[in-house]
């Protein structure tokens, strides 16, 4: 990130989403019987390995589309076609997006 201000307000929002998610199945198990067939526990399970996994994809596959689809168009794909390591695994860990590590 370019600038601070908006480094540190990328994460806030980003956290604020995935504590948001937690907080309204609190409230709805507070306020209802819960989801058939499953308690409070496998819930909140549920919904942490699911921000866990959307963290991942976020940090690694998020800008894979945009920078593959500028790659492709000035001629820098062929580059990585002959590299000799995976092209996919070189495109996400070089778009790597450090500020989703806070997810």
């Amino acid at each position: 990130m370019a600038y601070k201000f908006n480094f540190i307000l990328k994460i806030l929002t980003l956290m604020t989403f995935d504590l948001v998610l937690p907080f309204v199945t609190i409230l709805i198990y507070l306020n209802t019987n819960g989801f058939n067939g499953w308690n409070f526990y496998q819930i909140m399970l549920f919904q942490g390995i699911f921000i866990t996994i959307n963290s991942v994809d976020r940090m690694f596959f998020q800008r894979v589309d945009w920078s593959l689809s500028y790659d492709v168009r000035s001629g820098h794909f062929d580059r990585y076609l002959l590299y000799p390591i995976n092209t996919l695994l070189y495109i996400s860990f070089t778009n790597f997006g450090i500020e989703h590590i806070a997810d």
